[in-house]
């Protein structure tokens, strides 16, 4: 009875080409046992619902095995754990997971990305006021929201003339400056941003911000941007 099984609404999104790998696999060498669905007493998916999709799929029967509800740690935990320990889950899938649970980092981010789509990595990098690491991410910690990074997308979508204005290097390096600069040398950057060629490093598009900055300013008033 497949209907009995439920997803977790906070769990990553079924990806149907990961099923599709997995129903090929079983098909050519069969299911491989002593790695049950593991579900909780209501028949809520923790941990294999990939498997799931790809056995009620194939039309084979589901090895499951229920896990104690009244043990301490909860499902949610149980389930990072498990995919941490395996690294298969994305970025956006941790923060897909942390999002509807409710951690305001993640909320903001996934808003962020849908909003923009810079990428997954690249808003996560904007959102962070300190830089969130991979295991804040893993983790779900509640990393402080940089207050600066709607300016800084406003500032990058009008950059979308540069047919780089959407890589790493370029991106990171806008986020320094608005950490770094103050406002007028903000502007002067992007009023001058069309002038800017592509670079090989973050460190050299802030040597380019840097120039663009000082240029005709007096020596005693030159800027640095370091990361």
């Amino acid at each position: 009875d497949y209907g009995k099984f439920k997803f977790i609404e906070s769990n990553r999104v079924v990806s149907q080409p990961v099923v599709e790998t997995l129903k090929k696999s079983i098909q050519k060498i069969g299911y491989v046992a002593g790695r049950p669905v593991l579900v909780n007493r209501n028949y809520e998916i923790i941990d294999g619902q990939h498997r799931f999709q790809a056995c009620k799929q194939l039309g084979l029967p589901i090895e499951y095995e229920i896990r104690d509800n009244n043990k301490k740690v909860s499902d949610k935990d149980i389930m990072i754990a498990i995919n941490i320990n395996q690294k298969t889950w994305r970025y956006d899938e941790y923060i897909h997971h942390y999002a509807m649970s409710g951690v305001p980092f993640a909320m903001y981010v996934k808003q962020f990305e849908e909003k923009y789509k810079f990428g997954i990595s690249n808003s996560i990098y904007i959102v962070g006021e300190n830089q969130a690491e991979a295991e804040d991410i893993r983790t779900g910690n509640n990393v402080t929201i940089n207050k600066k990074s709607e300016k800084i997308a406003e500032f990058l979508l009008q950059c979308k003339d540069l047919p780089f204005w959407k890589t790493s290097y370029f991106i990171y390096a806008v986020v320094v400056l608005f950490k770094k600069a103050d406002k007028e040398s903000i502007i002067k950057v992007l009023t001058k941003h069309s002038s800017i060629q592509k670079q090989a490093s973050r460190t050299l598009y802030l040597n380019v911000f840097t120039n663009i900055i000082n240029k005709n300013k007096h020596e005693d008033d030159h800027i640095t941007l370091k990361a």
